[in-house]
């Protein structure tokens, strides 16, 4: 009984470290700006707005 609950701590703390690393990682945001364009980059997201 106590092996499984410490079992199931280890796996949800994981999987809580892993979704954490993931979301910061594809949230992380560089902006490129210039008169004629700008540049959303999130993670491997490229968004470019011509105006």
């Amino acid at each position: 009984m106590k092996k499984k609950k410490i079992l199931f701590l280890v796996i949800f703390l994981i999987l809580l470290i892993g979704i954490i690393g993931v979301s910061y990682a594809l949230l992380q945001k560089d902006i490129i700006g210039s008169n004629e364009k700008i540049i959303y980059k999130i993670g491997d997201l490229e968004v470019k707005l011509d105006e």
